[in-house]
C-alpha cells in the first residue's frame, strides 16, 4: 500500500529541472615578458584552486571550448598604499620593516556570452604568497556572485 501510494506521489510531483553548473574556463595570455607572464600564470593556478574547491556550484574546464565563461588574468600589481596602520614606525630600524609593505592587485576580464566584465580585487592583502592567494579569492567569490545574478 505504501509502495503505491510513493509510486502515486512520484508520478503526480512535476519534474524537477536542474540547471547544469556553469563551466569555467582560467587563462592568461603568452607575453614577451617572463617576469610577468611567470606571475600571471601563477595567478592562474590561484584561481583554478579557489574554483575547484566549488564544484557544488561550478565546473572547472581545461578548454575554452567546453567553458560557459571564460577568466582571464590580465594583470598582477604591487602598490604602497598611502595609509599603514601597525605598530612600527615605516623607517624604524627593525630589520625587514624600514621598506614599505606592498599591497597586491589582480585584475581579470570575465566573459560570458557577448558579455565581459574587469574584476580587481576589493581588498588589500600584503605580497606575499597568501596576499595573492586572498586576493584570487576575493577576485573568485566577485566572479561567482556576478555569474549567479545573471543566471
Amino acid at each position: 500500500m505504501h509502495l503505491i501510494l510513493l509510486l502515486v506521489a512520484a508520478i503526480a510531483l512535476p519534474a524537477v529541472q536542474v540547471k547544469p553548473l556553469p563551466r569555467v574556463y582560467v587563462f592568461t595570455e603568452k607575453s614577451e615578458d617572463a617576469a610577468g607572464l611567470k606571475d600571471r600564470q601563477q595567478s592562474v593556478k590561484d584561481l583554478e584552486d579557489v574554483f575547484a574547491g566549488r564544484k557544488k556550484v561550478l565546473l572547472l574546464t581545461k578548454s575554452e571550448d567546453d567553458a560557459d565563461v571564460i577568466v582571464e588574468v590580465l594583470e598582477r600589481t604591487v602598490t604602497v598604499p598611502k595609509i599603514r596602520i601597525g605598530i612600527s614606525p615605516p623607517n624604524s630600524r627593525i630589520p625587514g620593516v624600514d621598506t614599505p609593505m606592498k599591497a597586491v592587485r589582480l585584475k581579470v576580464k570575465v566573459t560570458r556570452g557577448n558579455e565581459s566584465l574587469e574584476f580587481i580585487n576589493k581588498n588589500m592583502p600584503f605580497e606575499n604568497d597568501r596576499g595573492w592567494d586572498s586576493a584570487a579569492d576575493d577576485v573568485a567569490k566577485q566572479i561567482e556572485k556576478w555569474m549567479f545574478a545573471k543566471r
